[in-house]
């Protein structure tokens, strides 16, 4: 295994430590004296670039980063189409393990059957963005990064049912919250094997990083 310690862009009292193993790239925080400075680190676009070129299959981020540096981190993954997971530990919520023949039958019916209502839903999808798009000239879709099994990190997409920067709600928004329809772009999340239909796999990142805050604060006490 190899590493570079390289100096945050967000921080100059944080460093980031780059450890290569095999195929997977291991990036964690550190503080040390006088770190060494990549500048491929202080800009999103080359951060991106680099993982493009790398022969990196795998990318995994400590959540000690801090939710800048690893929504930074994730961005550029999901430029580059690497995957990318998140080592904590086990937590309440995420899937259980279960047997092979069980995980493989469950998967198939979820994608089926999200398959089936993807196309059935579509026309209804199209209008709705159309709807959006005239009311709004902002974002039809929203991303939210959940941590699903084993840690793997993936973004998931609801329609946006509110102003930018504001906990406003839309007026079409509102209609769609009502009748929970702003989640059906969460089949796609579902056909790709990240979701499933009958029981809840996964976390949204925000409350992972919270209960990291909270237990910290416990102990601390």
């Amino acid at each position: 295994m190899t590493s570079t310690t390289a100096k945050s862009p967000n921080s100059l009292s944080s460093s980031l430590v780059l450890q290569w193993h095999e195929d997977q790239l291991f990036v964690k925080r550190s503080t040390v004296a006088n770190p060494i400075r990549l500048s491929a680190l202080e800009n999103d676009q080359r951060l991106t670039e680099c993982l493009k070129q790398s022969p990196v299959k795998l990318v995994s981020l400590d959540k000690e980063l801090g939710e800048t540096e690893l929504k930074r981190w994730l961005d550029a993954c999901e430029r580059a189409g690497k995957p990318v997971v998140i080592n904590v530990p086990s937590l309440a919520g995420l899937p259980k393990q279960r047997r092979p023949l069980m995980e493989i039958f469950q998967d198939v019916m979820n994608s089926s059957t999200a398959g089936f209502l993807l196309l059935s839903f579509s026309p209804m999808m199209l209008v709705l963005a159309m709807l959006m798009r005239k009311s709004s000239p902002e974002p039809i879709f929203v991303k939210q990064w959940q941590v699903g099994k084993n840690g793997k990190l993936f973004p998931m997409f609801k329609f946006n049912t509110t102003v930018a920067d504001h906990p406003i709600i839309k007026p079409v928004g509102r209609w769609l919250r009502k009748f929970k329809l702003n989640k059906l772009p969460q089949l796609i999340n579902v056909i790709r094997g990240e979701m499933s239909l009958v029981s809840p796999c996964h976390l949204a990142l925000d409350e992972v990083l919270f209960w990291r805050t909270y237990a910290r604060e416990l102990v601390s006490q």
